[in-house]
């Protein structure tokens, strides 16, 4: 047996290596620079773990987040590795407790933030030892047009070189050939070997959804989840209020999930990570800042109901689901609300020229002279218009033509920005594979036309329904042009009468045959819970988005009723909701009835006066009870 292999299996309990592991071990074992772009899940921290503890000396692995190190040191200390973390939490004692050790070489693995590289005492301890190569995690924030762009990783290149510390690893999930060639240059690698698995997971089915309105993307939500049995995912939102308000809703639908966001305590991060991930409580519902370097391997979906701002994040988080190999699910849920989300994050992170020139001048001015975590400082760096030292900023001298380029290169950069999310966006249109889009994005041919594995490629399948009176058409080809026809006739009220022309057309007489046949279609459809196409538990469903979320959509297949002990189908269109009778007097229409809705879901009237931004006092509310409306409020 090999001795890299005797090793994986001694120290690892691993029986084998992952596809490309094994030669990315080798290339930075044999000395050289070494590029590895591997899906979520791969098993990237493997690729530096072996050959750092095979090879002489110290390794050095830079990593953007504290929890992400603390996550990598404790697997390694559960492996009796001699191995620490250096970050700001850190006690000032125990960070000097930390260096003397670093300096004595009593450490394996040294885990870094970036920031902490140009640090004085850091280098001189640091110096003391062999380093057998540096490592460097998440690369794709060494990048401007990384998904996750980080400033103090431009330094990495420069440490490099200072320490003479050689070979390099760059280790990333997901990086175009532009960030690739970014990542190269920044960190002055000199002809490095390149590795990149397929960004193609064939167990992860794609599905997309766009919603015209907020609740009807709620409803879907509820209808997800429901569906999902008590599964383990999770739920990603783009605000820490939106986790807060989408953890209430699910906590009043009774599934009792876990939240965490960037503004909870450390402790309580903490508690609700190990609460998820040890299957105490199968649903979190979270920020972006959820989940990196977390490997648990029974995920079963992910539900993004905000998207992010570009295709590398959405697939890096959508891409924890399913690590095991099994069937999972990453749906992405989409209203016009998400764009307007997303500029304002784009606009708020990449400060304007009046922004950067306020504070390079506060800095000039001694107002600020240690350094800050803050969009405007971070950029100023990135330009040398300020000076970093040991924590003390210093303002350069800055031309008028150095900021008409600044300014110019802040334009050009947000709008570049602004076209990945229309990228993002684009992924939503209908009838276009997903996975074909993603590949795309990372310029990975399918070489198929269709992958039979997301909402725009799924065929529908309707078990007890003949469509032979339809001799033209299939199941699929039929389902779209009814969702086709209800998209386009949204907000209006039409009839089964209607929807047979929509299919049909005008041009000839419709057969009792085919009427009774696209009635059986449409039935079926409302029991799968209608038109949009899903597969849940090992066989196809579907998802109700527009006709049932709301009562916007004052058709005929909204009133239902029973039939030989089932729901079916009232074609009548003169038929009356049977549910509750409704005082339409107080208020007019939409408004009375997306309250009501609401209400009947179980949301308060807070709730309700929150997401529909009015007056909590202006709500009239259901007395579930008597069947009648209750006071104001």
């Amino acid at each position: 047996m090999d001795a890299l292999l005797n090793l994986l299996q001694k120290q690892f309990a691993l029986p084998g290596f992952r596809p490309m592991q094994r030669e990315i071990i080798e290339s930075v074992i044999n000395g050289r620079d070494t590029v590895a772009i591997l899906a979520t899940g791969g098993g990237k921290s493997l690729c530096y773990q072996l050959p750092g503890l095979y090879m002489d000396g110290v390794t050095v692995v830079i990593s953007p987040l504290i929890a992400l190190m603390q996550d990598q040191v404790f697997r390694l200390e559960k492996l009796n590795v001699p191995v620490c973390y250096l970050s700001a939490v850190l006690e000032k004692e125990e960070m000097e407790t930390r260096l003397k050790k670093i300096a004595k070489g009593e450490y394996k693995f040294i885990f870094s933030a970036p920031e902490r590289l140009g640090q004085k005492l850091f280098r001189e301890a640091l110096s003391k030892n062999k380093i057998s190569f540096l490592a460097v995690d998440e690369a794709h924030c060494i990048s401007h047009w990384g998904h996750d762009f980080r400033p103090h990783y431009l330094k990495i290149g420069e440490f490099a070189e200072a320490m003479g510390v050689s070979p390099i690893m760059a280790l990333t999930g997901t990086a175009t050939p532009e960030v690739t060639r970014d990542i190269i240059h920044s960190l002055r690698m000199k002809n490095p070997a390149h590795f990149q698995s397929t960004f193609d997971r064939p167990n992860l089915k794609y599905l997309a959804y766009r919603f015209p309105k907020e609740l009807a993307k709620l409803e879907a939500l509820k209808e997800l989840v429901q569906q999902m049995n008590g599964a383990v995912g999770a739920v990603y939102c783009s605000t820490r209020r939106a986790v807060e308000m989408i953890g209430g809703y699910l906590q009043r639908w009774g599934y009792n999930p876990v939240i965490y966001h960037g503004g909870m305590s450390g402790d309580k991060r903490a508690i609700a990570q190990k609460k998820w991930i040890s299957g105490e409580r199968p649903l979190v519902v979270a920020t972006n800042a959820f989940g990196m370097g977390i490997d648990k391997p029974d995920v079963r979906f992910v539900i993004h109901y905000h998207i992010p701002g570009n295709m590398e994040n959405y697939y890096q988080e959508a891409g924890r689901a399913g690590r095991d190999g099994k069937a999972a699910y990453c749906i992405a849920l989409y209203t016009e609300k998400d764009r307007t989300i997303q500029e304002y994050f784009i606009n708020a992170t990449h400060p304007g020229i009046v922004d950067l020139k306020t504070a390079w001048e506060k800095v000039r001015g001694g107002e600020i002279s240690h350094y800050q975590e803050s969009p405007a400082i971070d950029a100023l760096l990135d330009k040398k218009f300020l000076k970093l030292q040991d924590d003390l900023l210093t303002a350069e001298s800055v031309g008028e033509n150095d900021w008409k380029n600044a300014f110019a290169e802040s334009e050009a950069y947000r709008s570049r920005l602004k076209e990945r999310l229309d990228s993002t966006i684009a992924y939503f249109a209908p009838n276009r594979c997903r996975r074909i889009q993603i590949l795309d994005y990372f310029n990975e041919d399918y070489g198929r036309a269709a992958c039979a594995g997301c909402d725009a490629c799924l065929e529908l399948s309707l078990p007890q329904v003949t469509l032979d009176a339809l001799p033209d058409a299939n199941c699929q080809q039929i389902s779209r042009t009814i969702e086709q026809f209800i998209y386009e006739k949204e907000g209006k009220s039409f009839s089964a009468r209607q929807i047979l022309k929509g299919v049909f057309g005008e041009a000839r007489p419709v057969s009792r045959e085919e009427k009774n046949a696209l009635n059986a279609l449409l039935e079926t459809l409302v029991k799968l819970s209608l038109l949009k196409r899903i597969a849940l538990s090992g066989r196809l469903r579907a998802l109700s988005l527009k006709a049932l979320p709301t009562l916007d959509y004052a058709w005929s297949l909204r009133y239902l009723r029973e039939k030989n002990g089932e729901r079916a189908l009232c074609f009548d269109e003169s038929a009356e909701l049977e549910d509750e009778k409704i005082n339409w007097e107080p208020l007019q229409g939409q408004l009375y009835q997306q309250i009501f809705r609401l209400n009947q879901l179980g949301f308060s009237p807070k709730n309700i006066a929150d997401l529909l931004r009015i007056p909590a006092e202006k709500i009239l509310i259901l007395n579930k009870k008597g069947g009648q409306l209750g006071k104001e409020i």
